[in-house]
């Protein structure tokens, strides 16, 4: 472990939402975010979230993955991303460990 916990924000915008971006980008500083990632989903929109992975592959124990605006999609979604954490989070801690 590294030692120092590390806030990084993620958010998803809708195509041609700035404003939407805009406040989510001001809410993460807010935050205190030191890291953004950004999801810009294409207009047909496949469900997937390459930027989300990204950043699962990448955090370590004792991260902070803040997320500023959940929607019902969103929402609809918790379930199947539950359901692939293994594959989508492969540096977690064992089962024993306390996730914060």
């Amino acid at each position: 472990m590294r030692g120092t916990v590390v806030l990084i924000g993620y958010l998803r915008v809708a195509p041609g939402d700035s404003d939407d971006a805009a406040a989510q980008r001001r809410a993460l500083a807010e935050a205190g975010c030191e890291q953004v990632v950004e999801e810009r989903p294409g207009p047909e929109d496949s469900g997937e979230r390459p930027a989300l992975r990204s950043l699962l592959a990448r955090i370590h124990p004792g991260d902070i993955v803040v997320v500023p605006q959940l929607d019902s999609g969103s929402v609809k979604n918790l379930g199947r991303y539950a359901a692939n954490w293994n594959a989508w989070w492969p540096r977690r801690p064992s089962s024993t460990a306390a996730l914060t």
